[in-house]
């Protein structure tokens, strides 16, 4: 049903990931000639005002923003009785896929996708809790609050040292 719909001006070549409220395809924008992402609103859910107006606003709202960790909207549709929104395409693991492989991320990589994040709200600083002295139990440590400064933020979650 959604190559169908979309046939006009896409080629959706593979489902590439489902969540609670929609499936993203890999695509081909026939105009541009290039891959792009898909999200798609399941059908059973577009008859749903409330859910359209919801994924309609996540749209909206990614599309308003320009940052490296934020993923950019092309497009936003309604072909048929599929609601979608376009968007570009990353290539590699996203975080879900590398914590399926690896349950426990080193606190450098952990810090990496919190700086990236945070980086993204426009936050100019995250704050972490920092042990000082001999942590030999949580309490015999003392602890304090320390600002971290953002880094330059990654452009994609990528596995190092593959």
């Amino acid at each position: 049903m959604v190559s169908s719909a979309l046939e006009t001006d896409y080629e959706v070549l593979e489902e590439i990931g489902r969540g609670g409220m929609a499936v993203v395809y890999r695509a081909r924008e026939k105009e541009l000639d290039r891959e792009v992402a898909i999200k798609v609103l399941p059908s059973v859910l577009s008859f749903d005002a409330g859910f359209v107006e919801r994924f309609q606003r996540e749209a909206k709202t990614a599309a308003q923003l320009e940052h490296p960790s934020i993923v950019p909207i092309y497009r936003v549709g309604k072909s048929g009785n599929v609601i979608f929104f376009v968007m570009k395409l990353l290539r590699g693991q996203n975080l879900s896929a590398v914590l399926r492989e690896r349950p426990k991320l080193t606190v450098d990589e952990v810090r990496r996708v919190l700086m990236d994040t945070a980086s993204a709200t426009s936050s100019p600083t995250i704050f972490c809790w920092t042990t000082t002295g001999a942590a030999s139990s949580p309490t015999s440590a003392s602890r304090k609050r320390q600002a971290v400064p953002l880094p330059p933020p990654a452009r994609r979650w990528e596995r190092r040292g593959t």
